[in-house]
């Protein structure tokens, strides 16, 4: 946000800095996509401290290095259902497309233990981050039996697609995803952010 100068002060900041300060500074940078910051906050993220842990895991969603997504996608994988859920939805940022395996994988895991609440999550995921390969399994999950997974699906079709489409609401009347200018910001953002087609 502050630019180069920012940063700088933040790098002059962590060497100088207090032990008790110096974690809030890596997460900074790796928030930032500094090199410097992500080993700690990837350290932080798979440690103990459930403070440090919900800050770390949610500033390496905001980098964009290939070593954080590896490490939220090992994440999605850990047994603790929070922290699974809380790295699939800092994988699931618009246009990353490199969380696509991590979130399609969660998808099937939550889809094989009846984790309604993590189908959810990873369908809105392939949504904001996925590519098109993503929309036949998006497809199946509006005529799932668990209305917040029937509504995740239709989200995030929209977000892949920008179509708009039916589904059964959670009183069984039909019913139509109508986005509103939030839905619209992030399919742009997601749009936005995906490489060019050649």
């Amino acid at each position: 946000i502050g630019g180069a100068a920012a940063l700088r002060t933040l790098q002059t900041a962590r060497q100088r800095a207090s032990e008790s300060l110096a974690p809030w500074l890596a997460i900074c940078l790796a928030a930032l996509d500094e090199p410097e910051g992500l080993e700690q906050t990837i350290a932080l993220a798979r440690g103990s401290d459930s403070e440090f842990k919900v800050c770390a895991i949610s500033a390496l969603g905001l980098a964009r290095s290939r070593v954080a997504v590896d490490a939220l996608a090992s994440l999605t994988e850990t047994s603790d259902v929070q922290i699974r859920l809380l790295a699939a939805s800092s994988l699931s940022r618009p246009g990353n497309l490199a969380a696509q395996g991590a979130l399609g994988k969660l998808l099937e895991k939550s889809r094989a233990t009846d984790d309604r609440q993590g189908t959810s999550v990873a369908a809105l995921g392939l949504g904001m981050a996925g590519d098109e390969r993503a929309v036949p399994t998006l497809e199946r999950l509006i005529q799932d039996s668990d209305p917040s997974i029937r509504k995740a699906a239709v989200v995030g079709l929209f977000y892949l697609t920008g179509r708009v489409y039916r589904y059964t609401n959670v009183w069984g009347a039909p019913s139509r995803f109508e986005p509103t200018t939030f839905h619209q910001k992030l399919r742009s953002d997601r749009l936005a952010r995906l490489p060019a087609r050649r």
